[in-house]
């Protein structure tokens, strides 16, 4: 739920408040699943605290600290498998509360549609899939499909979890 909905009750509904809780699933998902089809493991110490039985003002303010000093409550608690969107992550809550400096008061987040397709359009421009092939069996005969995409990296950089899941697709 958004920071300023949380604090102020009775606080007028925006878009900027949906795209805000869209955030939050986002890091949920980048820090308590471990890739597609996995059981969610423990997850961060922090982002639990958003779920304990506490006045929404105190997990407002909880949320508030963790997005200003993401680099240091939610980053680091990125799976592996999500590593090689984490710039991406870091860039939506940037967007979103750049503005903010004081954890007393909770300004408006600034997150809009615009912006949040924006930076996820870029991820599907980086973060590809890698090759992958698929044999389909019909009765006895057998044929192949096959899709290219090479997954975009450095020269050298590491194959992150989720391209080398998607690479062993390929053997």
């Amino acid at each position: 739920m958004a920071i300023e909905i949380l604090e102020k009750s009775g606080a007028n509904h925006h878009p900027r408040h949906d795209m805000e809780s869209i955030l939050y699933v986002i890091i949920y998902i980048c820090t308590f699943t471990d890739g597609p089809d996995l059981i969610c493991r423990k997850g961060s110490q922090d982002i639990c605290a958003w779920f304990e039985d506490q006045s929404l003002q105190d997990i407002a303010h909880k949320k508030m600290i963790h997005m200003l000093w993401a680099r240091d409550h939610i980053l680091p608690d990125i799976t592996e498998y999500w590593q090689d969107f984490a710039p991406f992550l870091q860039e939506l809550i940037l967007s979103a509360f750049s503005g903010s400096i004081d954890v007393h008061t909770c300004p408006p987040n600034s997150l809009s549609y615009k912006n949040m397709i924006s930076v996820l359009s870029r991820v599907q421009d980086v973060v590809k899939k890698p090759s992958i092939k698929c044999e389909v069996k019909v009765g006895r005969k057998q044929s192949s499909l096959v899709e290219t995409c090479e997954p975009s990296r450095n020269e050298g950089e590491p194959l992150s979890k989720r391209s080398r899941w998607l690479m062993s697709l390929v053997d």
